[in-house]
């Protein structure tokens, strides 16, 4: 644990700079209105706790005796300035507050090494952010949890549409919603980045804002977009890193943590909160969005004038542990992991379908790893001990996975008499995704097959009681996913890793998965009659790209497993499994996906973690052996634009996989009663005249990160459509 300072300490190191005539290289700043008192003494007492001595300056767009007395108190200096202008000509203070940095920045470049641009409001510090923080001579972004994708966003996805019509004429979510969410209320640099960013941002807010103005041009009101839709704008459009070199750090196991809305905190027993790594955050934004650790905060800074006094009924050690570190802390830290809900709750944890309740407190020596036990008694079988091994071996952060793996793999499981039948299973949630979903079960449905169909979804937000109404007319059972007794409402499934949990809560003993943008041409219950299932008890797609891609070879062999360069990842958009023949890995299925902000990090979503499973419990994967063929459309110049794949089943065209054309521009979702405009969507994707063909030719069509030379596909943006709307094409070489 790095050793830190208390306030205290830290504000005679400041004063001692100051008197020794020391300039202050670094720079901390933000903009503030209205803010209250325990917000901005939390902010400045625990920077200075920390033993940061960085320059701190507050622009206040509102006079409050307190503000000035705490910024006097810990050594900062508040600008004033004119709040109701700059409100009315560059936006709200989230806006205008660019302006204000780029200003002050641009008359001081060289003074300050480095520059930390921060909210104020819901910020606190736990360590030097300006030794935490490596911004490799450029500027540093901090991305938010990872469950969420900027396009699986509510939030995200309005800022980028309904609160900004440029962006929306633009079709920048279009463009961006495949990324991860990143925060506008921090970024670091060097003096020179940060200002760059600010000018960025500040140009790129006029250059979308819609404005009104006099008869002389100046503004008289606006609508502005949001300043984290601007960021995220330029940033994954690359327009940051025309100025500045780039860093992004992962919200889990970065320096720096928005804890808005994450799934898990691990917070110590004095409040402190932790990355995955084990590590102190420096700095946790929107710490008042978790109340154990707001009231925790409100305990240590509750006197005003007197910050560092802390409650006695919270800590009473609190500044001899903040000077001199406590050794303890950590190895309580290693085997603990203590679940924070927001306020409003996550539900009972220890619901979660395959894990034990959260809140864990062992007794273990530190460094000690966790071991996948053997449940048969003294003697441990060879496959136990071959587990030990690899959890002895394996690499932090990855032991307690492969040690929940092993131990799945080697206890003693019965399979659950509990399922029935044959079935479809889909997810969807969403305009989008019910949109592609219901086209897929009007084809399910025309080419004859009558199997029946649970689709699942994830809350109320994301399928509406009209939507339910209208496909249970289709013969579909649908289910809130969170309304299962195995599912516990702390975990996020708006993503990839709902599918997993879909499968196997399924009522259906024998399932086949479509992803809701699969089109089917034949009737799937072929399926279960083919040879490669009747065989191996499943039936799988190869995706068009080969190892190493994704997955990387140390990955696997912290399981275990080698990688066989060239064989091709699994493309799970549709599958057919067994669950009485496939249950063991099922589990580990399971597993992975309720860990996905571990497992995504190594892979991409859920598709490899099928193959992954199947390879653990050594069961044999059921692959069609013919690649995937290309089919798109022809632009008017001629050029093929692929954007959808096609698979067969023993050589006969079988499902078409629309992975880069999905029904994105459905004038009106379900259920707005646009029927007429379904039908017609409907038919042009059911009539094989507006489809053109390539074949793949036993070729790799997307090109591992590692030679991005080799020859084969290629994946681009660039086609547009008659309306200017830009789609991904897949191009031959």
């Amino acid at each position: 644990m790095m050793r830190r300072m208390n306030y205290r300490l830290g504000c005679f190191l400041l004063v001692l700079a100051t008197l020794t005539l020391v300039t202050c290289r670094n720079l901390i700043i933000g903009a503030e209105y209205n803010i209250r008192a325990e917000e901005l003494r939390i902010f400045l007492a625990s920077l200075r706790a920390s033993g940061c001595t960085a320059e701190v300056v507050l622009f206040s767009g509102r006079h409050q005796e307190h503000t000035q007395r705490l910024a006097d108190r810990f050594g900062a200096t508040v600008i004033m300035y004119d709040f109701p202008e700059l409100n009315r000509t560059h936006g709200p203070v989230g806006v205008h507050r660019f302006k204000l940095y780029r200003q002050f920045l641009e008359k001081r470049i060289g003074q300050y090494e480095h520059v930390l641009h921060t909210d104020v409001r819901d910020v606190m510090f736990q360590d030097d952010p300006f030794a935490r923080i490596d911004s490799h001579g450029g500027g540093a972004f901090f991305l938010e949890s990872n469950h969420l994708l900027i396009g699986t966003s509510p939030t995200n996805r309005g800022w980028m549409t309904e609160n900004c019509s440029v962006y929306r004429a633009e079709n920048m979510l279009q463009r961006v919603s495949h990324r991860l969410r990143c925060c506008s209320g921090n970024m670091y640099g060097t003096s020179l980045a940060v200002y760059w960013y600010a000018k960025l941002m500040e140009d790129e807010q006029q250059r979308t804002a819609t404005v009104t103005r006099d008869e002389n041009g100046s503004v008289i009101s606006g609508g502005w977009c949001a300043d984290q839709a601007v960021q995220q704008a330029l940033l994954w459009t690359g327009r940051f890193s025309q100025m500045m070199n780039l860093t992004t750090y992962y919200n889990e196991d970065g320096p720096l943590c928005t804890m808005g809305d994450v799934v898990s905190i691990s917070v110590d027993d004095f409040g402190e909160v932790r990355n995955s790594k084990g590590e102190l955050y420096a700095v946790v934004h929107q710490y008042d969005r978790h109340k154990r650790v707001k009231d925790l905060l409100a305990a240590r800074y509750d006197e005003e004038d007197s910050p560092s006094r802390i409650n006695p009924n919270f800590d009473p050690n609190y500044q001899d542990r903040l000077l001199y570190g406590n050794p303890n802390l950590i190895v309580r830290h290693q085997t603990a992991d203590v679940r924070i809900e927001p306020e409003g709750g996550f539900g009972d944890p220890s619901s979660m379908p395959g894990e034990e309740v959260q809140v864990k407190q062992q007794q273990q020596d530190a460094g000690e790893q966790p071991v996948a036990t053997c449940s048969k008694g003294d003697t441990c079988s060879e496959e136990s001990k071959k587990w030990e091994e690899l959890v002895a071996a394996a690499p932090a952060g990855e032991a307690e996975h492969v040690a929940a793996i092993g131990a799945i793999l080697t206890e003693e499981s019965e399979y659950p008499e509990v399922f029935e039948g044959r079935g479809v299973v889909m997810a969807a949630g969403g305009r989008v995704q019910v949109a592609n979903a219901y086209v897929t079960l009007r084809m399910l449905r025309r080419i004859g097959c009558s199997l029946p169909v649970e689709l699942f979804y994830a809350d109320e937000s994301e399928m509406s009681a009209e939507v339910v109404e209208l496909l249970e007319g289709m013969g579909v059972v649908c289910y809130n996913i969170y309304h299962l007794p195995n599912v516990s409402s702390s975990l996020p499934l708006r993503g990839f890793q709902i599918k997993a949990f879909a499968v196997v809560f399924s009522s259906f003993e024998e399932v086949i998965w479509l992803d809701s943008d699969v089109v089917p041409l034949r009737n799937p219950l072929e399926l279960f009659s083919s040879a490669l299932y009747s065989a191996h008890g499943n039936v799988f797609w190869q995706d068009w790209s080969r190892d190493p891609h994704w997955i990387s070879r140390d990955f696997l062999a912290a399981y275990g497993l080698r990688m066989e360069d060239g064989e091709r990842e699994l493309e799970a958009g549709q599958f057919a499994v067994s669950k009485r023949r496939a249950w063991r890995a099922l589990q580990v299925v399971l597993y992975i996906n309720s860990h996905f902000m571990h497992f995504y990090r190594r892979m991409y979503g859920d598709k490899d973690s099928w193959r992954l499973a199947f390879k653990l419990a050594r069961l044999p994967l059921g692959r069609v052996a013919r690649a995937a063929d290309a089919v798109g459309l022809l632009d008017p110049s001629g050029r093929f634009c692929g954007n959808t794949m096609m698979h067969f089943l023993e050589d006969q065209p079988m499902f078409l996989h629309r992975t880069l054309q999905t029904l994105v521009a459905l004038p009106t979702p379900l259920p707005g009663g646009d029927q007429e405009g379904l039908e017609e969507v409907l038919a042009r994707y059911s009539s094989r005249r507006a489809w053109q063909l390539r074949t793949v030719g036993g070729r790799q069509a997307i090109a591992p990160r590692l030679d991005p030379l080799a020859g084969g596909w290629r994946v681009e943006k660039e086609e547009e459509d008659e309306q200017g709307h830009k789609h991904w094409c897949l191009y031959v070489e």
